[in-house]
């Protein structure tokens, strides 16, 4: 009886074995670091930490990626990392938590070590600075309530947004401050446009930072009995928040709000 392996040429088993070699080789590279590779980070060096966070990146894992990297970033090498911060803004980008994405853009452009990586992290502040401004809210001195675990806010457009792309942009940030309770004060980083938080309004103008005092809502009660008393002073046509400044353009509905943030972050 022929052999099975008679028709197979003579140098097919050094073949299979390179062949597995490299596949071996490239699934190590692939890997993440056998102490992380449960998502096991307790005791977990800067380094592990800063490499699998942007393993995660690189694999578009925004959860896993921005968790690892702020654990990488907490660390005093992580404070002065420019990969380590670099990353936590295009990761933060991804998933529209502008709040953290515009600091770490900050400082990943402090943090940059050469000219390649000085250039790389301007693109992408400049990029967010295009399509981004923030508001700063501090609590309204008449609500007495002091939010130990935060309070909420409801974001809202005072005129309609043409452009459905930067709709889609608003809704996203919307729904998460919505959900996610926040301490005062705090920046937020919205596509240009007018807006009202808990009936306070404002306006994001590019490259102006706008101020609003808000009474925030009790996450566990709902409304407070403080923002129910003013709700009647704001249905008699006043202002219960205080805007610093008022900054007013016509064509701010306009703004174009492009694809970084409604498709994956590309590095």
């Amino acid at each position: 009886m022929m052999s099975m392996n008679a028709n197979l040429p003579r140098s097919f088993p050094v073949r299979l074995l390179t062949a597995c070699l490299a596949l071996l080789c490239t699934a190590a590279q692939l890997s993440p670091a056998p102490a992380l590779a449960q998502g096991k980070t307790e005791g977990a060096s800067f380094s592990e930490l800063s490499k699998q966070g942007i393993h995660y990146y690189r694999k578009k894992l925004w959860g896993p990626a921005i968790a690892t990297l702020e654990q990488a970033a907490a660390t005093p090498q992580g404070q002065k990392d420019y990969k380590t911060n670099y990353y936590l803004a295009k990761s933060t980008e991804a998933t529209l938590q502008l709040e953290k994405a515009f600091p770490y853009a900050h400082k990943a452009l402090d943090n940059a070590r050469n000219e390649e990586e000085k250039e790389d992290a301007k693109k992408l502040l400049e990029t967010l600075q295009k399509y981004y401004a923030g508001v700063r809210f501090e609590q309204h001195p008449d609500q007495p309530e002091k939010f130990e675990e935060g309070g909420i806010i409801i974001l809202k457009p005072t005129k309609p947004i043409i452009n459905m792309q930067k709709k889609k942009v608003f809704e996203k940030i919307a729904d998460y401050f919505r959900q996610k309770p926040v301490k005062l004060p705090i920046t937020i980083y919205l596509p240009f446009g007018e807006y009202e938080a808990n009936g306070a309004p404002f306006v994001i103008e590019e490259g102006k930072e706008a101020k609003a005092k808000v009474f925030l809502y009790n996450p566990k009660e709902g409304i407070s009995w403080w923002w129910i008393v003013g709700g009647g002073v704001a249905a008699a046509g006043l202002t219960v928040g205080i805007l610093l400044p008022v900054l007013l353009s016509e064509d701010t509905q306009q703004a174009k709000v492009g694809t970084i943030t409604l498709s994956p972050a590309t590095e």
